[in-house]
């Protein structure tokens, strides 16, 4: 169809309007594709009565008659450390962890890599999006343990007096005439486990075995969660570490969050602390069996001197080492399943908190502004002390007898 030259020339529109009136009924023809029949008919009437038709005009078809506004809608992310530092104080933020952007019902809209500040910008968001949830898929840096937690303080002559002091005035009711037989399992945990490098380790390595060897409490699960965990916390450096973790995972019935987990690792170090968690988990059937095998080291290395103290001893004290043999002997028999039963139930609790959905740790977030997560640190008790770890119930201060000063005193 022809294009008109513009403007219209006003008689040629008048004579073709007077030419159509008939059909028309004098009314001015629209758009309409009802119309387009006579918006033919009076174009060329229009142009019988001298109108003009524009020249050189190229008609290009229009492909879309609407256009998708584009995506001008955009986050800021930041992912800072506890102390708002990485690793070394190389630079500021967590580097490299992904940011993943979602909408409140949980679909993905699009995701980022941190820079080394821990920044990350997303644009093109739907510009319709005003609210999101954003989480942290992972921390790329090796976790790391701050060297004030790393567990370097050797034992020292004065932590072995106190422990020594301890045990004996705790036992002070069974070897009123000998002491020295409360010493020898003291001697003997030290002796057997020299890469111990706190004496609060001792303690409740020995107020375990305590339980098991003297109150006979051979099947009691807590007595032996808390020698298996003492045990394994005394691995090299991170084994305060560890021993804390493992304390937080049993110490209730109710299940322990993941969230709950990381602030304690970040309390005594940065880095990716969940992957730090799954290495342990794979780890802890391997730390068990060591576990193991010191246990029963630590129990033949008491037999083994109650027997040669045995020969010394008088008849009644004899005869409460011949009792105490056979209880440590109970307690070997039942070392191996006990163990795997601790460390099977830690690991499977440590597997379940692993299996929380990272959705969990997601925050709120508004488009359009920087939006800042900073992890969370709650402390972790160095020591990885239990509530009752060093005081066994009846225990009698060193130096006493009967419960009065001036008894024997302790002698190493």
């Amino acid at each position: 169809m022809p294009r008109l030259k513009r403007p219209l020339d006003p008689k040629a529109v008048a004579k073709a309007d007077a030419e159509l009136a008939k059909e028309t009924g004098g009314r001015k023809l629209t758009m309409d594709p009802k119309d387009a029949a006579l918006r033919k008919k009076w174009k060329a009437a229009y142009l019988a009565a001298g109108g003009k038709e524009a020249k050189n005009f190229n008609a290009k078809p229009v492909k879309k008659a609407v256009q998708i506004c584009p995506k001008t809608n955009w986050i800021e992310v930041e992912y800072l450390y506890a102390d708002n530092r990485v690793l070394n104080d190389k630079s500021k933020g967590v580097k490299g962890a992904v940011c993943i952007i979602t909408t409140p019902d949980g679909a993905e809209l699009a995701r980022a890599t941190t820079n080394q500040n821990g920044f990350a910008r997303i644009d093109g968001l739907p510009n319709d999006v005003t609210s999101v949830n954003y989480r942290f898929d992972k921390d790329p840096p090796k976790y790391e343990v701050y060297d004030e937690f790393k567990s370097k303080k050797g034992i020292t002559w004065e932590d072995v007096k106190d422990v020594a002091k301890w045990i004996g005035g705790s036992l002070a009711g069974d070897f009123n005439e000998d002491q020295s037989i409360g010493q020898i399992v003291v001697g003997t945990v030290i002796t057997l486990i020299p890469i111990v490098d706190q004496a609060g380790d001792i303690r409740d390595i020995v107020a375990a075995l305590k339980k098991l060897i003297f109150d006979k409490r051979y099947d009691e699960a807590g007595v032996w969660v808390d020698l298996v965990i003492t045990i394994i916390g005394c691995i090299p450096e991170l084994g305060t570490v560890i021993k804390g973790v493992l304390k937080s995972i049993k110490k209730s019935e109710k299940a322990v969050k993941l969230a709950e987990l990381l602030r304690k690792l970040n309390w005594v170090g940065k880095g990716n602390a969940v992957q730090w968690l799954k290495k342990l988990s794979g780890e802890l059937i391997t730390h068990g069996k060591t576990a193991a095998t010191k246990i029963k080291r630590i129990l033949d290395g008491i037999s083994t001197k109650l027997e040669k103290v045995k020969k010394l001893a008088t008849e009644r004290i004899a005869k409460k080492i011949d009792e105490i043999l056979d209880s440590i002997k109970e307690v070997r028999k039942r070392v191996d399943k006990k163990v795997d039963e601790v460390i099977g139930d830690l690991k499977k609790r440590l597997d379940n908190i692993l299996s929380e959905s990272g959705e969990k740790l997601e925050k709120k977030g508004e488009t359009q502004q920087k939006n800042t997560l900073k992890q969370e640190k709650e402390s972790l008790d160095k020591s990885g002390k239990s509530p009752d770890a060093h005081k066994m119930p009846g225990t009698k201060p060193t130096g006493t007898k009967g419960g009065k000063p001036g008894g024997k005193k302790t002698v190493i």
